[in-house]
């Protein structure tokens, strides 16, 4: 409920914040000239559509030959793939899931990659992954998952709040 209500506080900010920007550049149209205000609104949509490259939204591990050494040695999974979706949190607006995808081989199963993202209405929140481990004992038909991240509550693209989340747990795998 909480996402909900940061949501629309996001838009309602956003929505002012064009408002104010639309009579900035009439003030500054009218002052400076058109050309001044076609600058301004250049500069404030490249300023609002600047993306931090520096955290992932979204890890894809690959757990599959990771012991091999030398990278020349690794192979792709040849064999049956399968695919098992975890929802770790739940809200009434967003979903936090881990994928796994495993395969077949040699009669047991083996994880293959693991990826962790956060669906559903977003706005306002940046979901950052930070650890994902996989572990399948041998001749089990389970694994053990370990998440860490954290959520930046953002309005404005200001971040305001960063929430650490870690989830672990069991999963068992199904073909």
């Amino acid at each position: 409920m909480f996402e909900l209500i940061w949501g629309i506080l996001n838009a309602v900010i956003f929505i002012y914040f064009l408002v104010v920007c639309i009579k900035s550049v009439k003030i500054v149209r009218d002052g400076l000239g058109g050309l001044a205000g076609l600058v301004l609104v250049i500069g404030l949509l490249s300023f609002i559509s600047k993306e931090d490259s520096k955290n992932l939204a979204e890890k894809n591990i690959n757990f599959y030959n990771q012991d091999s050494s030398n990278n020349s040695t690794k192979s792709k999974f040849s064999g049956n793939s399968f695919h098992q979706d975890v929802i770790l949190e739940k809200n009434l607006t967003s979903v936090i899931s881990l994928d796994i995808y495993f395969g077949e081989e040699k009669n047991d199963l083996v994880i293959i990659s693991a990826n962790c993202m956060k669906g559903g209405l977003i706005s306002g929140t940046k979901w950052n992954v930070h650890t994902i481990h996989v572990d399948k004992p041998k001749n089990k038909n389970y694994c053990n998952y370990f998440v860490s991240g954290s959520v930046d509550w953002r309005i404005m693209g200001l971040k305001l709040y960063s929430e650490s989340k870690i989830f672990e747990g069991k999963v068992i795998l199904k073909k």
